[in-house]
Formats: C-alpha cells, structure tokens, sequence
C-alpha cells in the first residue's frame, strides 16, 4: 500500500503491533507516518494481509491532532466502493496512532509516470482516460455518501487528489488512497505545512489557493490536472518558484493536448477544459459527469479497451528491469526518479509555453502598473466568482539565488528579482561587500552566502512599499543563531531610523523590530529559539499585529505596539547596512530565497508557498 508516494520496500524483522498485527515489511515512509504491509491475525489461524499506516509520534502525542484523527478515519471507514481503498479500522499503541487499510498491490500513478517516463513511451490515451473515469466514480461516491442513519450528507471531500494518491492495480483496478488525511492537517493549523500531507501545489484548486472550503468542485480540477500529467508526462501547474506555481495554477489554461501528444482524438480536449475550469460553477458539476463524459469518449474511440488490458500493462511497468537497473534507475528507487521527474523544466512543450506565459503575463503587469497602479494582476485573467473574495496580489519581488549575477570569483554583483512591478535589482558596489554565491550549498540549490561586512542594497524596492499598510516576507535562510543577525532591513532615506528588520537577537531567537516616525521602537520576539538551521522564515504584518512563523509554526501572535511607517522608507537593504552611519557584519548566514509582499496574505494561501519552500530545500517541519 504505497500511499505516500514515497514508496521503497525495507527488509525487517516481523514486529509485533498492538493486538493482533505482525508488522513485516515496511513500504513507504513520509513526513507523517509509515506504511507497512502486515498480517492481521485471527482465532483458529485466521490471517489477512493488510497496510498499517502508523503516525508519527510528534502528531500522535497531540490531543488536537489526535481527536481530528480518530474522527476522519472512523468517517473514512463508512467509504465502501470498489475504487477506494478501504479503511477497516484505526486505533492506538504505544506512542502511534494508526490505520489499518486494504492492502493494493500495484503502483500509484506518479510511479507510473515515472516508470513511463524513463521508458519515454506514456501510457495509452485510452488507460489514461480509463484510469481517471474510475477514480472519478470513486470521487463521486465519497462526495455524494450520506449517513445511514439519518440521511443526512457527510460532505467527505479528498483534498490531496493527486499522482501519489491513486493507485493501479495489476488485475486493472483503480483506488483512491489517504482520504480524510489532508481534513486531519488543514484543521490543525501549524501542522497544515507538511509536505507529504498536504495537496501538492500544482494540484490544488484555484479557490483553495484563496482560502476557500475545498468542495467536489475543487476535487475534480485536481484530477484533471492529473489527467493532463497522466497523458503528456509533464506537470501541468509546476513551475522554479512556488509563486509561479501558485500563478500557474491561478491563470495558466491548459495547452492544446495535441501539440504534445499527437495520438490523442478529438473530444478530450474540451473533456479537460471543464475540468479545469479556473470558476468552479463552470467545471463538471459531480464527479459522475467527468466520469460520464471520459466513459464515452472512451466508448466512442476505443470500444475495446478493458481493465484486464490496463492489468496488463501495469504489471509490464512493474516488471521491466530496463527502468531499474543501470542509468535509469535512479538509484534503483522509482519514488526518487518520479520526484525528479516532476521538478524537470528540459526544452519540452510545456515549458516553453510556461515561460512564455509567465513573459507575457510581467509584460501585462508592468504595462498595467505604469497606466493604472493595479495590484491584482491575478483577478484580470479568470472569472471572478460573485462570492469570492479579491485575488492576492502578486510579490512585489520574488528573489531566488539561481537569479545572482556572480563573477568569476563567485561574488555577487547583483541580485534580480521579478515581481508585480518587473525587475527589482538589489546591488553593491564596494567589492570588499560584496556576498558570495555558493553553489549545491542547500540540497542542489544555491544560496547567497554573507559573512560580517557584507550586504546588499535597493532604493526601488523600498521605494514600492511606501503606500503599504501591510506587509508580507518570506524567507529561506540560515542566519547566526547566537549574535544579533538582521536578514532584511528598510530604513529611512537620512537613516535616522529603522522602519523595519527581521533577524535574530543575540540569545537565538527570532525578532522583527518597527520604528514609528516619531522614533518609537517597537520588538517582536518569537518565544522558542531559533535552530540556526536552514528554515522557512515568514513574517506577515498587518493592523492586527505582526506574527511570526519558522517551518510553518506561528511562533508568536505579537501586538504592533505601534504603525509601520513604510511611507517613510527610501532604503532596503539584505544584510544591515549601517549602525550609527557604520558599516556592520550584522548578518553571517546564507539566504536561498526571499519574497516579499505590500499584503498580508491570507493564511492558507501563505502556507501553501511555505510548504512548497520546505519542499524545495529538503525542510523538514
């Protein structure tokens, strides 16, 4: 049961787990728990092979997480239906809490896409549509369930429909996994960044991205995302940054399936349009009509197609020994080459119309900017709901150390962000100041390393923030967790005082600082201490105060004692330029990749960029 697409087979000694259950080999490990394939024993020799999906300890041991747990599993044991797998019981032991599931032997879709790729032949369009028209029924059962005791709708939405999260059989069956999971971590507010729980980015809905309930509707737009990477190979959403992600997902449509799969017969197209519809009012309705609609299609091109065909090519994936062994195996583990698979942007199709896309929409932003001041360049390229609320606005830069300019002693000359407003250049001229690019410092991405007397500076981009009331930054960095350490600073044009900083104070503990005009100080400091570790870093102010996050944790809810005077800015500056009109080694750290907004972003669209960000750089929560 490799529900957690992180799937590996582990040798082990049998382990022997609560009161009935042999654990004996493990098959995938996650950010929130295992899963193992074990036996279930009975009276007089009775045995059933099942998967336990064990809890990590750390969310176990949480009354909140425990409650929503033991509530979500005991609802997703009322799911009876042939493309679900079942849920026959959970409970707890020891330090764990636990499922036991259906066992599936087969492969989940994103193995598939793996397999596939390496092979660089996909599957068939017809097991394609075949597979997502099952998961569709499935969908459409679980949405649809009522209570049998009082009729009364249960309201069971997945909320992670994704590749990991629907498996193939090799007899050619199709079942969901893990619903209720993504419910558990949404509620329990601080937990709801962890990267193997949550709804991948590119999957999920554009009115989940805006904080909105997640419905049948937002479920069917997952599905048809993974329809689109299902047919081509290729994320449809996935882009270098998660704010490009997130723009993607916001305003990008779906190419034009036959530029990059020339097999593919009309009539799907329009299929995936409306699933993909960006205003749910305007996707399928229920899950039953995008299952409908893929059934005669299917019927109508390809009248023979049968599960036991999609068996078949199920079990020749799992059995070609091309594609684990030698240079295609990556390391013999499909889970590892499936998540490099996704993060690919080669000279393929669809990366080409992402950049186009993404070029065409800055053109568009920065045209607007200069004639109107518009901040919600989202809100111009999709329907707005009656209901919804204003679209987010974009960043005023996104920086990432893949975008230094570094000369051949590897010292940054300047840092180019892209943005609302286009390029947003940070700069420093003195060479002795100049930081350091140091590549595969985090994973296999650069950072941009300081060490004392090093920073760099940008009057534009102060500049943008002096109409903002409100203000988000987000930063991945690792800064000195024993000395006062500033990452980000906006100072006043006479450098009388600081309008803000963000860093650490000399006892390892996270700070921001305010000045009001008058000369008042402000300090917000985070109660716990600082790891020193590479971390997600967000700051979010707003008129009900300033509060603090590090991977995802709200560390504290801190009053504003007073306003943040951004109109009064001139200067930012990574790293603090001066102290008392002397230069200073005020940050020692390296900085992989900030973002900063002139809003307070809404909660949950905030967390998706987090949890994207943990992922990126191999965070963990």
């Amino acid at each position: 049961m490799n529900n957690q697409g992180v799937t590996r087979s582990w040798t082990m000694q049998p382990e022997n787990f609560g009161n009935n259950l042999v654990l004996f080999e493990k098959l995938a490990s996650g950010g929130m728990g295992e899963v193992f394939k074990a036996k279930q024993i009975g009276t007089e020799g009775f045995e059933k092979t099942v998967a336990v999906k064990r809890i990590l300890p750390h969310f176990a041991q949480r009354d909140d997480f425990s409650r929503l747990f033991k509530q979500e599993m005991w609802l997703a044991s009322k799911l009876q239906h042939s493309n679900i797998a079942q849920v026959f019981s959970n409970g707890s032991f020891a330090e764990y809490l636990y499922l036991v599931m259906e066992f599936v032997s087969g492969k989940t879709l994103a193995e598939i896409i793996a397999l596939c790729t390496l092979k660089k032949t996909p599957l068939s369009v017809a097991h394609c549509c075949y597979i997502i028209s099952e998961a569709a029924k499935g969908l459409h059962y679980a949405h649809t369930l009522r209570d049998e005791n009082t009729g009364a709708p249960l309201n069971i939405v997945h909320r992670d429909v994704s590749p990991q999260n629907i498996m193939c059989t090799e007899n050619g069956e199709v079942k969901i996994v893990d619903f209720g999971i993504a419910k558990v971590f949404d509620k329990v507010s601080d937990l709801s960044r962890v990267g193997d729980v949550k709804g991948k980015m590119q999957y999920v809905a554009p009115e989940q991205l805006e904080g909105h309930r997640a419905t049948a509707q937002s479920d069917i737009f997952s599905l048809g995302t993974t329809l689109f990477e299902l047919l081509t190979l290729q994320p449809l959403f996935l882009s270098e940054s998660p704010y490009h992600t997130i723009s993607n997902v916001m305003t990008m449509e779906a190419p034009d399936l036959t530029e990059v799969r020339k097999d593919i017969p009309p009539g799907l197209q329009p299929i995936l349009n409306q699933a993909l519809a960006k205003d749910p009012s305007e996707r399928f309705h229920t899950a039953e009509d995008f299952h409908r609609q893929l059934s005669q299609f299917i019927s109508s091109h390809y009248p023979s197609h049968s599960s036991t065909e999609l068996g078949r090519a199920v079990r020749a994936l799992a059995s070609d020994s091309s594609l684990t062994s030698g240079e295609n195996s990556a390391g013999s583990d499909p889970a590892l080459f499936a998540d490099l698979i996704t993060r690919t942007f080669s000279t393929t199709t669809i990366r080409k119309r992402k950049r186009r896309a993404r070029y065409i929409a800055v053109g568009v932003i920065f045209a607007i900017s200069i004639v109107a001041g518009t901040r919600a360049y989202l809100s111009h390229k999709a329907p707005v709901r009656p209901s919804a609320q204003p679209r987010v606005s974009d960043p005023i830069a996104v920086l990432t150390a893949g975008d230094v300019v570094s000369g051949e002693d590897g010292k940054v000359a300047s840092w180019v962000g892209k943005g609302r407003f286009g390029q947003i250049q940070f700069e420093q001229l003195l060479p002795e100041n100049r930081p350091a690019l140091v590549k595969n410092g985090v994973g296999t991405n650069s950072v941009v390393r300081f060490e004392g007397h090093q920073f760099l500076t940008s009057a534009s981009l102060a500049t943008k923030m002096t109409t903002a009331s409100q203000a988000t930054f987000i930063v991945v960095a690792k800064l000195a967790s024993d000395r006062i350490s500033y990452v980000l600073s906006i100072q006043q044009a006479d450098w009388e005082f600081d309008v803000f900083r963000l860093g650490t104070d000399d006892s390892s503990h996270l700070r921001v600082k305010t000045t009001e005009a008058s000369g008042n100080r402000s300090f917000v400091t985070a109660e716990s201490k600082y790891s020193g570790d590479l971390s997600v870093i967000s700051v979010t102010i707003d008129g009900s105060g300033i509060r603090i996050f590090s991977n995802g944790r709200l560390l504290v809810p801190g009053p504003l004692a007073y306003p943040v005077a951004f109109q009064k800015s001139a200067i930012m500056s990574i790293g603090q330029e001066f102290d008392r009109g002397r230069p200073t080694d005020f940050l020692i750290g390296d900085i992989a990749e900030m973002q900063i907004y002139d809003s307070s972003l809404p909660s949950a669209y905030r967390s998706r960029i987090e949890q994207e960000l943990a992922r990126k750089y191999g965070i963990q929560p």
